[in-house]
């Protein structure tokens, strides 16, 4: 593991895990804000030293760094000499809010009262709205609170009746939501770059203002972020839902990059994919229903002559006899045979598509390894009612507790891979090992033969690509082949890699886990890589205060550093 040594770049500041548990303890609060890093490495942002509030006692600890971002605190820890020395400091500083009256002053905020927190935060300001736009969406984006449907579900198959290692003060605090919003008027001096649009009522307000070196949001942005990227425990027979938030995160990027330009620095960012690729696409079977083995050598050729990867997530009761089946049928035995014709194939995968997480699962799981004699590396759940399900973070920490290296994530629609928010029983909230994959698109609505939604999966596609996502089509291999075969060869081929769940999952723990990649901001202007798994034709961005945009290709072994220069000489790669 890399370690976390001082180094320049972002600061990121938050209260310390003792502040943290007593919130918990006496109040029921969870501060998600202080989890934040988690969701800038997602985009590449790894340059961030994350450090508790009494870092901000020393005006010497934190000058050095290229700008200061600043979770939500009491308002009687901003002392007024504080709000100062901020103000008049060499960097740019972000804070979230809301704020209270010492940074009101020192912002020109003339009025701040509670405002409706879930809505659409929207640049206002063009600088800021266009550096938005430049990640590939909107410069919009919305916040809220899940949406449920009812789902059937077997009664013995919910969490709480099964041995998940969650209490019910722990949940009951996870469901909450965690962030809130001010509504602000502010002085003619005061720049506003982006304004809150209340959901219910109310009218709209400045959400982030500026002033000198001081930026600050009139919600605490963090903290929603951050609660975007776990599920809380569900309850009972329902499904839920989540708006996604990638336009509020790439506003947030927007400021960051801002931050850089005002200081003259240079900014740095490891892209999503290596060197050539631009988005990432998989085909996810979900075998579901047994199926020759001669269908399934004809699926696989067809994956041969589109040049597509698969993961298959096999159910193991498809490899055991069961009382009634008859011989007629398609037996285990072949079955069996399907397995590892999958399981040879090169550009395929086989996971785990699991029934009873918590209450034997991992009996499954080792059912489909002795078949396919290697380790399954992930999983998603089936549907069936009579199954576990998707329960929100029982799943999740089910398939951390099995040492998996990914899972699917279904509550909130993210397009890339990223880790998991825990709320652990102490309050405090850490990121887990497993990786979460965006939901998938189904192009079968239903196992009707005739089912196919290709028009969706054309539109997924697009929406993917634009922002270099890992696009998942789900497809049960017994229908809809042609559909989906005849989508795929529509989609835009330039820049897409075709990957298993598992390589685009190894990709990213190596890329996008600051546990295991670091970058350090050095003088003269250069930065420090730091690998410890090793990765290969890595894509460091390398933005400039003149808006001039270069990237570097980088290959690292296992515990290896290099260094890069920003000096604008030669061509980019």
């Amino acid at each position: 593991m890399v370690r976390d040594l001082p180094m320049p770049g972002l600061l990121f500041v938050h209260s310390s895990h003792k502040d943290l548990r007593r919130a918990f303890r006496r109040e029921g609060r969870v501060d998600w804000s202080a989890s934040l890093p988690l969701v800038l490495e997602k985009h590449g942002y790894l340059g961030v030293a994350s450090r508790p509030w009494s870092v901000l006692r020393d005006r010497s600890a934190w000058t050095e760094f290229d700008g200061i971002v600043i979770a939500r605190q009491a308002d009687e820890a901003w002392r007024p000499e504080l709000v100062e020395a901020l103000a008049e400091g060499p960097r740019p500083v972000l804070i979230e809010g809301p704020v209270p009256q010492p940074l009101r002053d020192a912002l020109g905020i003339r009025t701040a009262e509670p405002a409706d927190p879930e809505g659409v935060l929207a640049a206002t300001d063009p600088g800021l709205a266009g550096a938005a736009a430049s990640f590939g969406a909107s410069r919009t984006g919305r916040l809220g609170s899940p949406t449920a449907r009812h789902v059937p579900r077997d009664p013995s198959m919910d969490w709480r009746v099964l041995d998940v290692p969650v209490t019910e003060p722990q949940a009951d605090a996870w469901n909450r939501r965690g962030w809130v919003a001010e509504r602000w008027a502010v002085d003619p001096g005061t720049e506003v770059l982006a304004e809150w649009r209340p959901a219910q009522s109310g009218p709209r307000s400045p959400a982030i203002v500026r002033r000198g070196h001081l930026i600050a949001t009139a919600l605490s942005l963090f903290a929603a972020l951050t609660q975007a990227h776990t599920a809380e425990p569900w309850s009972g027979e329902e499904f839920r839902s989540s708006p996604r938030s990638l336009g509020v995160e790439f506003l947030l990027l927007a400021l960051l990059d801002e931050m850089y330009r005002s200081a003259g620095l240079v900014r740095p960012r490891v892209l999503p994919w290596p060197r050539g690729g631009r988005w990432a696409m998989n085909v996810r079977h979900d075998f579901d229903r047994p199926l020759p083995p001669f269908r399934v050598a004809d699926a696989l050729a067809r994956h041969n002559a589109a040049g597509t990867a698969a993961t298959w997530y096999w159910r193991s009761r498809h490899l055991r006899w069961r009382r009634g089946q008859l011989r007629q049928r398609v037996r285990p035995a072949l079955n069996r045979k399907a397995l590892r014709l999958v399981a040879a194939h090169p550009r395929m995968e086989v996971a785990h598509h699991t029934e009873r997480p918590w209450a034997g699962a991992e009996k499954e799981r080792r059912a489909i390894e002795r078949v396919v004699g290697q380790p399954i590396l992930g999983t998603s759940a089936h549907g069936d009612p009579s199954c576990f399900r998707f329960q929100g973070a029982p799943n999740l920490l089910w398939a951390e507790q099995q040492r998996l290296l990914y899972t699917e994530f279904l509550e909130r629609s993210h397009y890339g891979l990223h880790r998991f928010a825990t709320l652990r029983p102490d309050g405090v909230v850490a990121p887990l090992r497993v990786l979460c994959l965006p939901h998938h698109e189904s192009l079968d609505r239903s196992i009707d033969p005739e089912s196919a939604d290709e028009a969706r999966i054309a539109t997924a596609a697009e929406a993917f690509s634009s922002v270099g996502g890992f696009l998942q089509v789900m497809n049960h291999p017994d229908i809809n082949l042609d559909a989906l075969f005849r989508v795929i060869s529509e989609l835009p081929a330039e820049g897409r890699l075709d990957w298993t769940a598992a390589r685009a999952a190894d990709w990213w723990r190596r890329s996008h886990v600051r546990d295991h990649l670091q970058v350090e901001s050095l003088e003269r202007g250069a930065f420090r890589i730091t690998s410890s798994l090793g990765v290969q034709d890595l894509a460091l961005e390398l933005l400039y205060p003149s808006g001039e945009r270069r990237t570097r290709i980088v290959t690292l072994g296992e515990e290896a550093t290099t260094v890069v220069s920003t000096r604008l000489v030669g061509d980019s790669a």
